[in-house]
């Protein structure tokens, strides 16, 4: 295809996803309004509800769509349309929801769905529901018009996200690998503007890989005793609270390979590359642009080691025959369990009979990131945004279900585009009153069309 109808197709892709605005932002809401909550007991989410009001949705469009269950309501939902011969892409996102919280303390109820001055309410309306109602939109839009026509699009919403993914796309990977093998994935973890630097461009983030999680347990047993007489008894208590201040003083290794860094220096007026030396003095820099941002290039310039439960005691008059400590611990992509142990054995040093234990919860992945992969999200950005953006390839400082799809060998990349006028302050993901712009429905819509006609028209 030549370049003037390519540029064709994009405003066919473009007309035909805007008219139909309102039908996205419908869309969004009921799904939106599916107490899909993953309390991490294995039985709830009802992930089903929402497949099927997206097997509904799909009911008039030539799509393919299947239903597999990986447990009781436990509902994974795949489609996928145009033709198989060729190049094909896969758009991946979750139906499951964290707890809202007190309800009675958002000010529209979580599951409402409620739009007021611009906004959608509710617990997922961001994560990962819009990219759900996002994915289903473009595909449907997309098969309207007799797309691709030159590949095939896949989309796959996952269950169980929220709690680690065991009974999504970990149950995916053993039981349909082949459905997941691609040639390119889209996730969450990416998407987001980083910020309007030099030129009034905004620079857009996509992600190409994470950290991985370990959960770390410390564990300090005792005899125990009668409250009443404390002296000379062994408190475990006493033991952990010392183990907690060694932690907090400890001071991860500096690492700054991460590819944002190479770019970032430009965006604070840096005329010199980040290093390990200046990375500090960057980040402050950065905090005062954007407290988000400084956060984000903390996570990816070290490990971390973050102190999260406490457990200890049964009775208040009964010291405690053992105390224990849990954290989590997110490790940089190249570095692994034995670097995470030397860093345990360096802070137990001195720290008598405190036992510990190391459990994998998701190693790191990383996905190549070539000029041809940055062209084709710029241009994705661009037709979607209607002005010219910058890429800068991140890790996400999170776990996302993209290590599941990565161990298919297939790139997965992080993009779900946020309109770089929307505040990210508001989004408040994970939070009370969640909540997005109805704008940001239809840019995350476009963007993954424009990115399918141009990724998919490739031969393979």
């Amino acid at each position: 295809m030549n370049g003037n109808s390519q540029e064709q197709l994009h405003s066919t892709i473009r007309d035909e996803l805007t008219r139909r605005e309102e039908e996205l932002i419908d869309l969004h809401g009921r799904i939106v309004q599916i107490p899909s909550v993953n309390w991490g007991d294995g039985s709830s989410a009802h992930e089903d509800r929402v497949a099927d009001i997206i097997r509904e949705y799909y009911k008039d469009v030539k799509v393919d769509v299947e239903v597999v269950e990986s447990g009781p309501g436990r509902a994974n939902l795949l489609a996928v349309s145009g033709q198989s011969d060729r190049r094909s892409m896969l758009w991946m996102s979750h139906a499951d929801v964290v707890p809202p919280g007190d309800e009675k303390a958002w000010t529209h109820p979580p599951f409402s769905a409620a739009r007021v001055n611009g906004r959608i309410h509710g617990r997922g309306s961001n994560d990962s529901k819009m990219l759900v109602a996002a994915t289903v939109f473009s595909q449907a839009c997309l098969s309207r018009l007799g797309l691709p026509a030159g590949g095939t699009l896949k989309i796959a919403v996952g269950a169980d996200e929220e709690v680690g993914g065991e009974l999504g796309f970990g149950w995916l990977l053993e039981n349909r690998a082949e459905f997941l093998r691609s040639d390119m994935a889209i996730c969450e973890g990416g998407g987001e503007c980083l910020g309007v630097f030099s030129g009034n461009v905004p620079t857009i983030a996509v992600g190409i890989g994470e950290k991985g999680r370990y959960e770390v347990t410390f564990t300090a047993h005792s005899e125990g005793g009668h409250a009443c007489v404390p002296w000379g008894a062994d408190n475990p208590i006493r033991r952990i609270m010392g183990l907690l201040g060694k932690i907090e003083a400890w001071e991860p290794e500096l690492d700054t390979r991460a590819p944002v860094f190479r770019s970032a220096g430009r965006w604070i007026g840096m005329d010199k590359a980040i290093t390990t030396g200046n990375v500090e003095d960057a980040i402050e820099l950065m905090d005062k642009r954007s407290a988000m941002l400084g956060s984000s290039l903390r996570g990816q310039s070290r490990m971390t080691l973050t102190p999260t439960i406490i457990n200890s005691g049964e009775k208040s008059n009964a010291i405690p025959t053992s105390a224990s400590l849990v954290c989590d611990s997110r490790l940089l992509p190249g570095q692994g369990l034995e670097d995470l142990e030397k860093i345990i054995l360096q802070i137990l040093d001195g720290q008598p009979d405190i036992d510990h234990e190391i459990r994998v919860t998701t190693g790191s992945s990383i996905s190549e990131f070539t000029g041809e992969t940055r062209r084709l999200f710029k241009s994705a950005c661009e037709h979607a945004l209607g002005r010219e953006i910058e890429i800068t390839p991140i890790l996400c400082v999170g776990a996302t279900d993209a290590r599941f799809v990565r161990e298919t060998d297939t790139p997965v990349y992080g993009f779900q585009l946020v309109h770089p006028d929307a505040d990210p302050d508001q989004l408040h993901i994970h939070c009370i009153d969640e909540s997005i712009e109805e704008r940001m429905l239809l840019t995350c819509a476009l963007s993954l069309a424009h990115l399918a006609a141009d990724y998919l028209a490739i031969p393979g």
